[in-house]
């Protein structure tokens, strides 16, 4: 049975412009909700402080007996301060999530086993960071 059936109280989100979809050992969700941020957490990494948080999308997969269970996630954000201390901040907690960090035109990337993360950050005036976590994992049943 899908461990990923344990995100079926999502679709009381429904009423909330979001869409979620099962298919066999799949699962798929995205909304486009706004929340604060504060209790968003990717693989250790939250979301800036102050943050909120603008949709989300969500994509798993069950890899039944193989044990290749895949998971992507996604969300957008505005953060309350400049860029440069949003991606220092970034940089810092992905690296102590485990991640090794490296610069991309955009942003940031982490990686680490069976898991990637990529923070796309981009200045909205002088004091205030839009941004993108896309983060992706493996894992086993």
């Amino acid at each position: 049975m899908l461990r990923l059936l344990a995100a079926l109280p999502l679709f009381a989100l429904a009423a909330c412009g979001t869409s979620v979809s099962i298919d066999g050992n799949s699962f798929a969700l995205q909304s486009n909700m706004t929340v604060d941020g504060a209790d968003t957490d990717f693989d250790g990494v939250k979301l800036y402080p102050g943050s909120t948080m603008h949709g989300f999308s969500l994509n798993a997969r069950d890899g039944g007996s193989e044990g290749n269970d895949s998971a992507q996630l996604g969300t957008a954000f505005d953060a309350p301060a400049p860029l440069d201390k949003v991606k220092a901040w970034y940089r810092e907690a992905l690296v102590k999530n485990g991640y090794a960090v490296t610069d991309t035109p955009d942003g940031l990337a982490g990686t680490k086993a069976k898991a990637r993360m990529h923070i796309t950050l981009t200045a909205d005036g002088a004091d205030k960071t839009v941004g993108r976590i896309d983060f992706s994992g493996e894992g086993d049943s």
